[in-house]
């Protein structure tokens, strides 16, 4: 748990460089990670043969919606295994579909290498975005 908490807390600090992340020990990290909505049963981690290190994860959580998941939290500890994240995503959709959801729901924001990764690898359209502004203090 260590290790991931670890790479997840590093890879959000990675996105967030821009608007930096308030300090947390990993206590509260995994407090985050592991909230109320998230599906461990539809998580998903790939570990490597050898070592047993975390190579990429991705979190499965409920929706507000009975018809739905949505893609949260995800990751790889080597941007070259990001293809990896299309499997873990697999996986979730399958698990979606076994548990008869309808819909598969994510944010993707375009500081997140990772979720573009996923993004583009979609067979299709997304729908409308948000445009999110950050003014700076000069």
């Amino acid at each position: 748990m260590d290790k991931l908490l670890h790479l997840v807390r590093f890879i959000y600090e990675q996105t967030h460089i821009c608007n930096p992340v308030a300090k947390m020990d990993l206590n509260e990290w995994e407090n985050i990670l592991l909230n109320d909505d998230v599906i461990l049963d539809g998580s998903y981690i790939c570990l490597s043969w050898d070592s047993m290190d975390i190579l990429a994860y991705s979190f499965l959580h409920e929706s507000n919606k009975d018809t739905s998941l949505e893609l949260g939290w995800c990751g790889c500890k080597n941007k070259q295994d990001k293809k990896l994240l299309q499997t873990l995503v697999l996986k979730q959709v399958v698990f979606a579909v076994e548990q008869d959801f309808q819909f598969i729901e994510g944010e993707f924001d375009t500081t997140d290498e990772y979720a573009m990764e996923l993004l583009i690898s979609f067979p299709f359209e997304p729908s409308p975005t948000w445009t999110t502004y950050q003014s700076t203090v000069l």
